[in-house]
């Protein structure tokens, strides 16, 4: 197999859409919903907030209209019982029993995402100002018991990180005031922090021009930029020697037949769901070609993001060990476990997983997921010297999850090539980038690992561990 194509990619993640750890995989998505949902219910519960209030607050968190995104639905819908048509989910209970558990695995990650985005920011913000409220009123216990499901010291740990970025006490901007620059306190009940007013003149259409990035006060509760060191060197305004090693990819405009090929040559899995189609075609697209394939209209880094000429040290360092690449390390992937660490109870390494299965490999490869986990502090074992499918074995067994089958990889990486023209540039030995590889010789290194022992080692552990 020809570790740097985007075949190899989609069959290690399509194999592990399809075995069983997928069930422990969406079982622990749905869980950090779940997790999420229930602070918007305890804490505008306590504050005497009606059910159906909740509900509708809810709503504008976690669902969004953004059609050029995988796994966007718009508004949660539902088919009842004995009904053929899709209809509004009717409220709290229906959603969190029957609606949830029955999504797809984009529409499930997509609710994370959403959490997360600049409309629902303030909402993850304030509980983080309410914990520092409730320790400088010595009543953490309260606070635990409101939010059961938060771990409590990452929640010290952003305050920390947050504090050393803004250079003064996060409560101070749980204050009001007269304007964003804080001339002069405002005592009125009912005022808005600085925190909300900073969000909502971001927000507001006539100011968003501005400050397009997305840096508030609320935004730093997941503090990506500041927050992580790659990030920053990223999103620097100036050139520097540092940047250039690092930053492989710009954009350009979005390719239409990259979008037909990619779709046709590598099937969105699973298909779309009766709430994605509906949504799809509510913007009068068709999202079947040709009664042949899935197009949905989304917009993929794999077809608008270009590498930087002359190649970055860190494109030819994945080169050399045969790695695909579609972007720079993936931000999403250190958002969602950004985002998980908040809940005590979730396994970021099962989140890690979830990454590569809704991400792969339209929006990144497994590479740009792992190396991104592990900047973050997750899957610290992850080895660049080894294979995606090696590396994703490892860390399926240090989770008790099962390794996925060298040769049930190699079927589906069959499957999908057969199917591509020979003359497109997603045919393995026509791919830009890693190393290719003709099969007759991948099987002579196979058949004479004792010849070449340091250069077949990947090879030999393979066969070793999933013979």
């Amino acid at each position: 197999m020809d570790t740097s194509s985007v075949a190899y990619n989609y069959a290690i993640a399509f194999t592990l859409f399809k075995s069983n750890n997928m069930i422990g995989i969406k079982k622990e998505i749905i869980q950090l919903i779940i997790d999420q949902i229930s602070l918007v219910e305890a804490k505008y519960t306590e504050i005497g907030w009606k059910e159906d209030e909740i509900f509708t607050e809810i709503k504008k968190i976690f669902f969004f209209d953004i059609m050029n995104e995988g796994g966007q639905i718009g508004s949660p819908l539902i088919k009842p019982i004995g009904s053929p048509n899709l209809e509004p989910v009717k409220n709290l209970l229906e959603l969190k029993q029957n609606f949830i558990p029955n999504l797809n695995i984009r529409e499930l990650m997509s609710i994370i995402k959403n959490f997360q985005r600049p409309q629902s920011s303030c909402f993850m913000f304030s509980i983080i100002i309410e914990y520092q409220t409730f320790k400088q009123n010595n009543n953490i216990t309260a606070f635990q018991q409101k939010y059961p499901v938060l771990d409590i010291d990452h929640i010290e740990k952003t305050i920390v990180l947050i504090e050393s970025i803004l250079g003064f006490d996060i409560l101070e901007v749980n204050k009001c005031y007269n304007n964003l620059n804080g001339e002069q306190i405002i005592e009125r009940s009912g005022c808005k922090p600085l925190y909300k007013m900073m969000q909502d003149e971001f927000l507001n259409p006539a100011t968003k021009k501005i400050y397009s990035s997305p840096i508030t006060i609320c935004w730093l509760w997941h503090a990506l930029i500041y927050g992580v060191p790659y990030q920053d060197v990223q999103k620097l305004p100036a050139q520097n020697y540092i940047k250039q090693m690092i930053t492989s990819y710009e954009k350009q405009p979005v390719n239409t037949d990259c979008m037909n090929n990619v779709f046709q040559y590598f099937p969105i899995f699973p298909p779309l769901s009766n709430r994605e189609k509906k949504y799809i075609k509510s913007s009068g697209v068709n999202p079947k070609i040709d009664g042949l394939y899935e197009r949905p209209p989304w917009t993929p880094p794999i077809c608008y993001m270009k590498p930087i000429e002359p190649l970055s040290f860190s494109l030819n360092l994945q080169k050399r060990y045969n790695k695909y690449f579609v972007s720079n390390l993936s931000g999403h992937t250190m958002i969602f476990l950004l985002v998980a660490r908040f809940f005590k109870n979730i396994n970021t390494n099962i989140i890690l997983l979830a990454c590569i299965v809704f991400m792969t490999p339209y929006n990144h490869s497994i590479h740009e997921i792992f190396k991104a986990a592990q900047i973050v502090g997750a899957n610290d074992n992850y080895n660049i010297k080894f294979s995606d499918l090696e590396n994703l074995n490892n860390l399926l067994t240090k989770i008790d999850y099962t390794p996925l089958e060298i040769r049930q990889v190699q079927a589906e990486y069959n499957t999908i090539i057969s199917k591509i023209p020979n003359t497109s540039i997603y045919y393995p030995k026509s791919l830009k980038g890693g190393k290719k590889k003709n099969k007759s010789k991948h099987k002579r290194v196979k058949k004479s690992k004792n010849k070449r022992a340091n250069k077949s080692f990947k090879l030999k552990k393979t066969k070793r561990k999933f013979k």
